[in-house]
């Protein structure tokens, strides 16, 4: 399983890591030690409040839950682009060249 022979789109998702990650920067720019970054969490879970309904889906990765069968969510392979350049400019465009 490569994760990237079919993905799950959850543009929004790799719209509010990015901004997450604009606001690490500034606080960057702005003498803010932080530490590090992570995404909350890999794989779609059970969540106490909402149990395994749509609205509990944001990890990176899908999980289907009758097969159990993960997907990479758009998400995943931007981050993991990201991971890999250390810019997000050429993780949108890495991650525009392996969806089209």
């Amino acid at each position: 399983w490569d994760g990237h022979s079919e993905t799950v789109d959850d543009e929004p998702r790799v719209q509010y890591l990015k901004e997450n990650l604009r606001q690490v920067h500034k606080a960057l720019v702005h003498g803010i030690p932080v530490e590090g970054y992570f995404a909350w969490t890999l794989m779609d879970n059970f969540e106490w409040a909402e149990g395994y309904s749509p609205n509990s889906a944001f990890g990176l990765i899908h999980v289907e839950r009758d097969s159990l069968t993960r997907t990479w969510k758009k998400s995943a392979a931007w981050y993991s682009a990201l991971a890999k350049t250390h810019s997000i400019s050429q993780a949108d465009a890495a991650t525009q060249q392996s969806t089209s």
